[in-house]
């Protein structure tokens, strides 16, 4: 059995294996990834989430009162 190590990225779950990996062999693969990592991305989309509506007054961020339910005019 041959040792290949590299690193790669997934992507929806795939992972590309480096060139010279024969077509069609039985492989036996071992993942080690850094768990740190997954919890800083949720970190980092919380930390932008909340930083999401800074620098806005409290006019843009209050709902609009229209219910959509006004009197039409051409109606009358």
């Amino acid at each position: 059995m041959k040792v290949v190590e590299f690193e790669t990225k997934t992507y929806n779950k795939v992972l590309h294996l480096p060139d010279g990996i024969p077509e069609g062999k039985k492989v036996r693969v071992l993942l080690l990834y850094n768990d740190d990592e997954v919890d800083n991305r949720k970190q980092n989309i919380k930390s932008q989430l909340t930083t999401l509506t800074e620098g806005l007054s409290e006019e843009d961020l209050a709902r609009q009162k229209d219910t959509g339910r006004e009197d039409i005019d051409w109606l009358t």
